[in-house]
């Protein structure tokens, strides 16, 4: 048996560093690239995670589905 491709879809709120998710999202392949294709998504923008304000950021609610 053999395997072509293989999808894997993890949703999780990555915490710190130490956290699994979060080593897996910072592994990178032997060129330095990204091992894993990855899309952050964020509620609170850039500013306000700046200024450690983001759990009262109201800023991207739109973005909400």
């Amino acid at each position: 048996m053999e395997m072509d491709r293989t999808s894997l879809l993890c949703i999780s709120t990555v915490l710190s560093s130490d956290n699994f998710y979060s080593k897996l999202l910072m592994l990178k392949d032997e060129r330095g690239r990204d091992f894993f294709k990855k899309f952050e998504f964020y509620l609170a923008c850039k500013p306000c995670m700046d200024a450690g304000t983001a759990s009262t950021c109201t800023h991207k609610m739109e973005e909400l589905p």
